[in-house]
C-alpha cells in the first residue's frame, strides 16, 4: 500500500484497494491529459508519471502553499 488508504476506505465504506486504484487512475489521467500543468503544479520537471504518494505530496503542497514555488523531493533525480 503506497499510501495509507485504510482511513478513507473506512470512512466511505469501501475497500482500500478501491481507494488505491482511484488514486492511481487520477495520477495517470492528470499526467496523460496535461503533463505540463502537472509539472507547473509540482514546480519541477517530472521525468515520468509520479507515484501515488508523490502525486499526493505534489497536490497537498500546492494546496497548502499555492504562491510558493515547489522544490523537487530529495529522492527524485532531476536531469
Amino acid at each position: 500500500m503506497a499510501t495509507n488508504s485504510a482511513f478513507p476506505a473506512l470512512h466511505f465504506h469501501c475497500q482500500w484497494t478501491t481507494v488505491e486504484r482511484s488514486i492511481r487512475t487520477a495520477v495517470e489521467r492528470a499526467y496523460k491529459i496535461n503533463p505540463i500543468l502537472l509539472c507547473k503544479i509540482a514546480g519541477y520537471p517530472l521525468t515520468c508519471i509520479p507515484t501515488a504518494s508523490e502525486f499526493i505530496e505534489i497536490i497537498a503542497s500546492y494546496i497548502l502553499h499555492p504562491s510558493q514555488p515547489q522544490t523537487a523531493p530529495r529522492h527524485l533525480i532531476i536531469l
